[in-house]
């Protein structure tokens, strides 16, 4: 389901801003750089409604976040839509995300995205701890996707990624695809899956290290009560296994209220360490969002 459309469905342009501000930053970067995988900042939430849903998002992606969470979501678009994102992490560490899809008038859909995670001006010092200037280094995945219907019930789409990495004056590059299916069971009940990050390793001068490749498999339910309820299971090529839990209920025309539950982001901490939260303010076809 689209929730974004929900707000105004004759609507060609439609813009989602999202804001994500996490309050557990420490956990979040050292999840999201854990293991010896490259890249691995492509496994941070991308857009404030998938974030406070847990991460649980394969099932719902018929809207400008198909390109990153499921290329087959942009069999279903209604419309053209743009969606941005905010993420500030610690002292001038920065997490952009931007997006475009557009439906094509036989059917389908393609989208282009940037996600890049930069960290901003840092000091440069010797080993006796004199100032040399300063330095930058940067993460950054340049996306283009495309999804079709292959029957009535039946979506799928794929995703390819250019992913540049540099840290000061040494650089590095990788090359990935994401698979993604959707099947539209009934009108509430949604399964999909997708493979993420399937690619090149990335070799740093001699280290070389594969991307943060995983298979998702995922479920969701929209009840009568605009209450949509979402499961997915993450199996990742390390081992670390996680399942990702998510509600989001439209209680107004201007509001929604999500939550969610992951286990994988709770390892060695209290069980609190999972909950995700946020809300939905939609207004003339635009969705503000806040996790």
């Amino acid at each position: 389901m689209n929730r974004v459309n929900k707000t105004n469905g004759s609507a060609s342009w439609i813009l989602s801003m999202g804001l994500t501000v996490l309050l557990f930053t420490p956990l979040s970067l050292s999840y999201g750089f854990s293991g010896t995988e490259a890249a691995a900042f492509l496994d941070i939430p991308t857009g404030a409604g998938p974030a406070a849903m847990g991460s649980a998002y394969i099932t719902e992606a018929e809207d400008a976040y198909a390109p990153v969470w499921n290329p087959a979501g942009l069999a279903t678009l209604p419309s053209s839509q743009i969606a941005t994102q905010h993420l500030v992490y610690l002292d001038s560490i920065r997490y952009e995300f931007m997006s475009y899809v557009h439906p094509l008038v036989h059917g389908g859909g393609i989208g282009a995205s940037i996600q890049y995670l930069g960290s901003g001006a840092m000091s440069r010092t010797d080993s006796d701890g004199n100032s040399l200037g300063t330095f930058s280094s940067h993460y950054a995945a340049y996306n283009l996707s495309y999804g079709r219907r292959i029957t009535r019930k039946l979506s799928l789409g794929v995703t390819g990624k250019v992913i540049n990495a540099q840290l000061s004056d040494v650089s590095a590059n990788a090359y990935a695809l994401d698979l993604g299916g959707m099947y539209f069971v009934n009108t509430r009940l949604t399964l999909a899956s997708t493979l993420t990050n399937a690619g090149t390793r990335m070799k740093f001068v001699n280290q070389s290290d594969s991307l943060p490749l995983a298979l998702h498999l995922g479920a969701s339910y929209a009840s009568t009560y605009n209450v949509t309820t979402v499961c997915e299971g993450i199996f990742r090529q390390t081992g670390l296994a996680g399942i990702h839990v998510g509600m989001d209920w439209r209680m107004l025309d201007l509001l929604s209220l999500r939550a969610g539950y992951k286990t994988d982001t709770t390892q060695g901490l209290s069980a609190m360490a999972g909950v995700t939260a946020g809300v939905g303010i939609h207004f003339w076809g635009h969705e503000f969002a806040y996790a």
